[in-house]
């Protein structure tokens, strides 16, 4: 297996991991069975009227569970998790539940791959409008720079995993393509017809393991793959929600000492370094016919026809997911 498709598959699975599929929790599997029973499980956990609700789609609950139980115990306020397994008709239920823009769940964790379309949405409330939790998220360089778009605070960064593409051995074509041309934000795609698709494919065709010193593209950038938990706009329990979100923030920045909640804490970076979600360029539903494309280039005979009529299906694909 070639360099490249071993760490595209790396890729992918840090992205499944991080975005939420999959579980190997015997609760999950037990919340699993009462999700699928039908959308009268998940109605009956939406009925405690003083609870806090949040809705996650995944098994992002695992971590969120404990702060749950810390936030009760300090705050003596119920945390209601309604969990959705990321897996066909749940993760449907999950979507039109948000969608819906319904009052009766104050929080939600979408997976990684339905990012695009939350954060297009509108469906979440702005954390601008909230001084406790926006100071907080402006005191984490990191934080910050993954949660604002259009001078909005789309929802609090929650589980972060910097990456650097200078400190990859080798130039990856592919991924700088897609850092480089799509924006899963306002659905734009530049090289929508994939003109310079073609031209990296007849790159990566004469030089299918490709290094830093001949690298198609020369520059470098700085990406985080993030989960969120986004604040409901219709929630009526605002204020409690924030409260929730700032516990969340102050565990995961270390401001308190709550040993065993949470597995894992903001990672430390260089500071003033602006870093992309990867969400914005790079939800794998949309972009695996660019990877594919790269993938099935070392199989054709290089000739123009072969990789421009690759990059073309490519590129329609393309265009196509992100229309609907």
């Amino acid at each position: 297996m070639n360099k490249f498709i071993s760490f595209a598959l790396s890729v992918l699975l840090l992205a499944l991991v991080l975005s939420g599929c999959g579980s190997n929790s015997n609760e999950d599997e037990d919340h699993l069975t009462d999700n699928l029973a039908g959308e009268e499980t998940a109605s009956e956990k939406l009925t405690s009227a003083d609870a806090l609700t949040i809705l996650i789609c995944g098994p992002s609950s695992n971590d969120l569970d404990s702060v749950a139980e810390y936030f009760k115990e300090k705050n003596e306020t119920d945390v209601n998790i309604v969990k959705y397994a990321e897996d066909g008709d749940e993760w449907d239920k999950f979507l039109t539940k948000v969608m819906a823009q319904d009052s009766d769940f104050d929080l939600f964790v979408p997976i990684g791959a339905q990012l695009g379309d939350i954060v297009r949405s509108g469906v979440y409330d702005d954390l601008n409008g909230y001084e406790s939790i926006k100071t907080r998220i402006e005191s984490n360089g990191l934080v910050n720079s993954v949660s604002e778009f259009d001078d909005k605070k789309i929802g609090l960064p929650y589980l972060i995993q910097p990456f650097y593409s200078g400190d990859s051995e080798y130039a990856m074509t592919w991924f700088k393509y897609c850092y480089k041309n799509l924006n899963l934000y306002t659905n734009e795609y530049i090289d929508s017809e994939g003109d310079e698709l073609f031209k990296a494919l007849k790159h990566h065709y004469d030089d299918p393991s490709e290094s830093r010193e001949n690298a198609f593209y020369d520059f470098d950038y700085y990406a985080a793959e993030t989960s969120y938990v986004f604040l409901n706009k219709n929630s009526e329990k605002k204020d409690t929600a924030i409260e929730f979100l700032c516990l969340l923030f102050d565990i995961e920045n270390g401001n308190i000492e709550a040993d065993n909640v949470l597995p894992f804490t903001y990672p430390k970076v260089e500071e003033g370094v602006e870093y992309t979600p990867y969400w914005l360029f790079y939800t794998y539903d949309y972009v695996d016919a660019i990877a594919n494309a790269f993938q099935s280039a070392e199989e054709t005979d290089g000739s123009d026809d072969a990789l421009n009529k690759l990059a073309k299906e490519a590129a329609k694909t393309v265009r196509m997911r992100m229309n609907g």
